[in-house]
This record gives structure tokens, sequence and C-alpha cells, in this order.
């Protein structure tokens, strides 16, 4: 089960933009994920997905990982040449 008053203080952090603490009690939350019913693990995965495209550490994390992925691909089309 979800533990509520965790998930209403993500939400909340989320809310107002206090994206580190959101994302410690989500973490925090996640870590009994394995005894959450399937609509709870439906429901906290949908959330976790929604928050982490809001997440600007996600974002850059993502940015950083995409030009490095771009960059070997670069050097794979040189060296096939």
């Amino acid at each position: 089960m979800i533990d509520a008053g965790l998930l209403y203080d993500a939400r909340l952090a989320h809310k107002t933009g206090d994206y580190h603490l959101a994302r410690d009690l989500y973490q925090r939350i996640a870590y009994d994920y394995n005894d959450f019913s399937e609509l709870e693990k439906e429901a906290f995965t949908k959330e976790v997905a929604n928050f982490a495209g809001d997440d600007p550490m996600y974002r850059e994390l993502l940015l950083l990982v995409i030009s490095q992925i771009q960059q070997i691909g670069r050097a794979v089309q040189q060296e096939c040449r």
C-alpha cells in the first residue's frame, strides 16, 4: 500500500517546484513498490513518469545522454567511411 502521507508531500513538493524534495519522496515511496497493488503500481508509475518529464535534473541528464549517443553515432559513421 502506498504511503498516502508521503505521496501527498511528494505531490505538494512537485507542485511548488521543489524537485529535489519531490524526487527524494518519490524514491522513498518506491522502496515499497513490491507491496503495491497492481492498480497502485500503474498509477504510481504514471505519476513518477509525469514528474520526470517536469524534473529539470532529469531533463538535463537526458540531454547529456542524447548528446553522448549522438557523438558516438558520428564517430561510428566516420569509421565506416
